[in-house]
């Protein structure tokens, strides 16, 4: 759902979910947006009222006042989306459409918060002389995206990285055609367009899409508790099934491989050993080895770099879904350099490819 966003309006998202638990609300209502936006970006709202921070500080007294307070909910509970804060984000993805932006920001949210006429935030903003055609302007000509979202053609002609699933879909398409084909993948796996690798593949006729796999926090990131094991499903987006890899299982079965000849697994490691998502790399590599199949594990760049390795090597003898082979803590590999090491130094031994990344002179 948040695979466009910037990270700052991610961040307004966490904010709103935590000024939701302040007030004890049993979902987060678009005041909370509006709350998150003023703690997260303040210098937005300067650039529509005289006076920005008066006007934050308005804002929270006057939620308090119109809101009923409630006991406080742990921040470790996991609040729902009211209906009308789902439709502020829908209209923020249709503000960001209209601007031809190819993200969604703060200033996308706030315009959709501006449309669900009603709400408490709504009113409030126009209580400030907030008007949506003047904003709508003022931002096209005056909020810059942040530099990662400038649209290519604005870019000067310089290299990219081209992601290994966008090499796999572009140069090595041979190892799909004809196959059957599972994919492995959360909500980072995304190409330079942001779109999610499930409806890349879902809408590619040389790709035979037949099933998908969530690690920890499901294919699409909208199942976030956090170590709490989560269900089958089926995928809205392309009708698929879903097989949690958090489940009952942390390992395909055979059946859940039974219409699926080649597992392609695309996510994003962060540079250490304490993290999921390379160990569902490694127990898709053991399925693939006990049931006949292949993986292509397709890479990312390691965002802290491969210069350096540091940290303690894990002991085998507290091996664990975190953990499972002895690595050091910050390792400096990618993804598939470390896929390439538990199948062969560590001894798992399937049918195994590597979809690497590399460097392109198109604009990004």
């Amino acid at each position: 759902m948040f695979e466009r966003y910037t990270e700052m309006a991610r961040r307004v998202i966490f904010f709103a979910r935590y000024e939701a638990s302040q007030f004890g609300a049993p979902m987060i209502e678009p005041e909370h947006l509006l709350l998150g936006l003023s703690r997260e970006n303040k210098p937005l709202f300067g650039r529509f009222l005289t006076d920005g921070k008066q006007a934050i500080e308005s804002i929270r007294g006057q939620i308090e006042q119109r809101s009923s307070s409630k006991a406080r909910i742990p921040t470790a509970v996991e609040l729902p989306l009211a209906p009308e804060t789902k439709v502020a984000l829908f209209y923020a993805h249709e503000e960001s459409e209209r601007l031809g932006d190819r993200h969604i920001g703060p200033e996308h949210l706030l315009l959709g918060l501006l449309r669900v006429e009603g709400s408490i935030a709504a009113q409030l903003l126009f209580e400030l002389g907030l008007r949506i055609d003047a904003m709508r302007d003022v931002i096209a000509e005056k909020v810059e995206a942040p530099q990662s979202y400038v649209r290519s053609s604005d870019r000067p002609q310089r290299k990219r990285i081209m992601l290994g699933v966008e090499k796999l879909l572009e140069e090595q398409i041979y190892l799909l055609r004809g196959a059957r084909v599972g994919l492995v993948c959360n909500q980072a796996s995304v190409d330079h367009s942001f779109r999610h690798v499930a409806d890349v593949f879902h809408e590619n006729p040389d790709v035979k899409l037949t099933a998908l796999f969530g690690p920890q926090h499901g294919i699409r990131g909208d199942v976030q508790d956090n170590m709490i094991e989560t269900d089958h499903a089926v995928d809205q987006k392309t009708g698929l099934p879903i097989y949690s890899l958090y489940s009952e299982t942390r390992e395909p079965t055979e059946e859940m491989l039974r219409d699926v000849d080649v597992i392609v697994v695309d996510l994003q490691d962060v540079g250490t050993r304490i993290y999921t998502f390379v160990y569902s790399l490694a127990n898709c590599m053991r399925a693939a080895k006990k049931f006949g199949k292949r993986v292509i594990a397709c890479d990312r760049p390691n965002p802290i770099g491969g210069e350096k390795v540091a940290g303690v090597v894990l002991d085998p003898a507290f091996a664990s879904f975190v953990g499972q082979f002895p690595i050091a803590t910050r390792h400096g590999m990618t993804f598939c350099e470390l896929g390439r090491m538990f199948n062969e130094h560590f001894g798992i031994g399937c049918d195994s490819r590597t979809s690497r990344f590399g460097r392109t002179s198109q604009n990004s």
